[in-house]
């Protein structure tokens, strides 16, 4: 599933020696992909896993009102940002690479 791949790419990209304490990960999350960050989630571990490595992971705010899903439904090692979309945009501004798996 898209999840696990995304989690193999960041992890993968993480390994890669060229890059190895270079990179700084950031992991957005909107509209389905917030399933993933639900309490209770098979994604709970891995996620973890990526913020103990130093990966930003966040939560699209715009998607949590649209699906009345609450703060205290997802993990709370979570960041948040107004919307997704546009934290992309503001990275891609500031020369970051946007990679979807």
């Amino acid at each position: 599933d898209i999840i696990k791949k995304a989690i193999r790419n960041i992890n993968n990209l993480l390994e890669d020696p060229r890059l190895k304490g270079k990179v700084q990960i950031e992991l957005v999350a909107f509209s389905g992909g917030t399933e993933a960050y639900k309490k209770g989630s098979e994604y709970e571990a891995a996620l973890k896993a990526l913020v103990d490595k130093g990966v930003l992971v966040v939560q699209c705010l715009n998607t949590l009102k649209e699906r009345k899903i609450e703060k205290t439904e997802l993990f709370d090692f979570i960041g948040y940002v107004p919307t997704g979309n546009g934290e992309l945009v503001i990275r891609a501004a500031d020369g970051w690479i946007i990679v979807k798996p």
